[in-house]
């Protein structure tokens, strides 16, 4: 499997409120730009363009998952939550590294009509390499993995492994600047 699905963290009564975004990633700067990408999407839904690309001013969540990856499902209503709550600031893309384009889109095809039905994919090797490597890593990460781009497209803030919902205020203070 290309990566390693990483645990969610404890609750935070159990483990006390970890901080995100507090240092600057090593990816800092980096930019993927309007690398063509592949995309795939729940039967009867509209097909999303070719680039993640920044605009009207909003940060950009990039989600990387998987559908053999348990906590990144997990965790994608809470995206959506976020999303909406935050719609004049944030957006969120998508982005399945599935080797097997079957199996996302038979997960976005479980999805509600209110969940995530829409997905990059980074299909080709050559491209998820390219793309992965613009982001500042040079292999195939450990999921779930989020990278925030700011809005001109630097990524700001890299989260390695899962959310949860006591992360939001951070969030919200970041997309907030």
């Amino acid at each position: 499997k290309p990566g390693t699905a990483v645990k969610p963290p404890m609750s935070a009564a159990i483990a006390g409120a970890r901080k995100i975004c507090q240092k600057p990633p090593k990816n800092a700067g980096k930019r993927p730009g309007d690398a063509k990408l592949d995309h795939v999407e729940a039967d009867g839904e509209t097909a999303l363009g070719e680039a993640i690309t920044t605009a009207n001013g909003k940060w950009t969540w990039v989600n990387l998952w998987a559908g053999w990856c348990q906590p990144c499902k997990e965790e994608m209503p809470l995206l959506k939550e976020w999303e909406t709550k935050l719609a004049s600031k944030l957006r969120v893309a998508y982005v399945s590294i599935d080797d097997d384009e079957r199996l996302s889109k038979r997960f976005l095809n479980e999805q509600p009509k209110t969940g995530v039905r829409q997905s990059y994919f980074l299909k080709n090797q050559t491209t998820r390499k390219e793309w992965l490597e613009a982001l500042g890593f040079s292999d195939v990460p450990k999921l779930p993995l989020h990278v925030l781009l700011d809005p001109t497209g630097v990524v700001s803030c890299v989260i390695e492994g899962a959310i949860d919902a006591n992360d939001f205020a951070q969030v919200e203070a970041l997309v907030s600047k």
